[in-house]
Order: C-alpha cells, then sequence, then structure tokens
C-alpha cells in the first residue's frame, strides 16, 4: 500500500477488519491446531494487523477524512484499539 497513488476506501477497510478478526478469540476457536500453532498464528495475525494499521496511517491523506479524524482521536491508543475504531468510523463509501 506504500507506493499506491490512490489508495481504495473499500480493500483498506476489509484489510483492517479482516487482520483484527484473525486477533479475536473466536477466529483462534475455528483453528483445530496444536496449542503452541494457535499461538503462533496469533502472534502472527497481530504483527499483520499492526504492519497494516502503520501502512494506513503512512496513507492517511489518500483516504477519506473520517480515517483520519479517527486515527487523531484514537492515536495515543494500541493498534488494536485503532483498528477497532477504524472498523467502526471508517466504513467505505457505496
Amino acid at each position: 500500500m506504500k507506493h499506491l497513488e490512490a489508495v481504495d476506501n473499500k480493500h483498506t477497510y476489509y484489510m483492517v477488519k479482516f487482520l483484527y478478526a484473525c486477533t479475536t478469540e473466536e477466529f483462534r476457536r475455528t483453528a483445530d491446531l496444536s496449542e503452541r500453532k494457535v499461538k503462533q498464528n496469533q502472534q502472527q495475525a497481530e504483527a499483520d494487523l499492526q504492519s497494516y494499521v502503520n501502512e494506513v496511517i503512512e496513507n492517511l491523506d489518500s483516504l477519506p477524512s473520517e480515517w483520519k479524524v479517527t486515527y487523531e482521536a484514537n492515536k495515543e491508543a494500541d493498534y488494536l484499539t485503532i483498528a477497532q475504531s477504524l472498523i467502526a468510523h471508517c466504513h467505505p463509501v457505496k
């Protein structure tokens, strides 16, 4: 996403939503894996979400204004809280 001139609002929203969902307990329960593998997957999901949120932050100027407003209101929070806020307040334009 870093080098795109135009950031797709829908794609960004659904990627944040998907990556956040991968970090939830409900998602972890769907995996029929060993405890070690579940923990490893959780760590990877959290790293992926954090990386993507950082890229979203770097590209706020290319997204609709509510993305920047939402980020500014939550910028002191952790990346999970920022992702939750983006999901709640930055629905894509239909």
